[in-house]
């Protein structure tokens, strides 16, 4: 959405007001997905077709030929996913190249989460993506939510975490799933709780970026999978867990806590969603 904003005759001050009150209704605007069909909700998950807004509209086929992965496939690779709260860095695990994580996504999720994603790339258009979100009791008044994308530019499969286990308010514990997950968080939610470190194990099934290949993240943030060729041998690491995960953990239970900012070495992956 534009709105230009008409300066002529204006102090420089009003210019300005005027400008960032612009750029934060365009951005307002921009950030509501547009959701075209809805595949899948119910207490637990919300997963639908949305408008790809990083998508290339000169782009009449976003496989060309390529099967979208099956659900199996999805769940494999989804299992290489790790993360940690409250994650700070320190000067050994840095240099040694190791951290302990979470599974990403627990069993009950990809349960869920991996059928519904490959219908939903099945049905995908060039210009949409498939979005999803988990959600989990927290509290009478919150919920945690997963929430992310996935979508297909052959030969690639792209995935995004923005939140992880993200507390919300919601105004009923019968909120509908579709409600709670469009839910922003709290101003002033920009703690630990929305911090996370995210990795992916093994590094040779998703391309690597920046300086050295030491990024898992393209620009946008996203993890890309090539899917021609794909060799799932050998992803899964001890108990099934991926290499350096710890036990399946679900959500944490509510706890009173002081609302800290992070150090600054913790790393968010959770971006605004645009």
């Amino acid at each position: 959405m534009n709105n230009p904003v008409r300066t002529k005759g204006w102090s420089g001050a009003a210019a300005a007001i005027a400008g960032l009150l612009t750029i934060g209704f365009t951005i307002g605007c921009a950030s509501r997905p547009i959701v075209t069909s809805t595949i899948y909700e119910d207490r637990s998950a919300w997963i639908r077709l949305e408008i790809n807004p990083d998508a290339d509209e000169s782009v009449t086929s976003s496989r060309d030929g390529l099967t979208p992965p099956s659900a199996a496939t999805i769940a494999a690779l989804l299992k290489g996913f790790q993360a940690e709260k409250d994650y700070t860095p320190g000067p050994i695990s840095f240099a040694m190249g190791k951290t302990y994580y979470n599974r990403t996504f627990v069993d009950p999720e990809l349960t869920v989460l991996a059928p519904q994603l490959a219908k939903g790339l099945a049905m995908a258009s060039p210009q949409e993506r498939v979005a999803y979100c988990l959600t989990a009791d927290y509290a009478a008044d919150q919920r945690f939510i997963t929430t992310g994308w996935v979508y297909i530019e052959n030969p690639y499969l792209y995935f995004k975490l923005v939140e992880w286990r993200t507390p919300i308010p919601v105004t009923s514990p019968a909120t509908p799933t579709s409600e709670a997950c469009l839910v922003k968080p709290k101003p002033g939610t920009k703690t630990v709780d929305r911090f996370f470190q995210l990795d992916y194990e093994p590094k040779n099934l998703i391309v690597r970026h920046g300086p050295l290949g030491r990024s898992i993240y393209n620009k946008r943030g996203e993890v890309m999978f090539k899917l021609v060729g794909l060799d799932l041998k050998g992803l899964l690491g001890t108990n099934g867990r991926g290499t350096g995960a710890r036990e399946d953990k679900p959500p944490p239970q509510p706890q009173n806590r002081a609302q800290t900012k992070p150090s600054n070495g913790t790393v968010s992956g959770g971006r605004a969603t645009p």
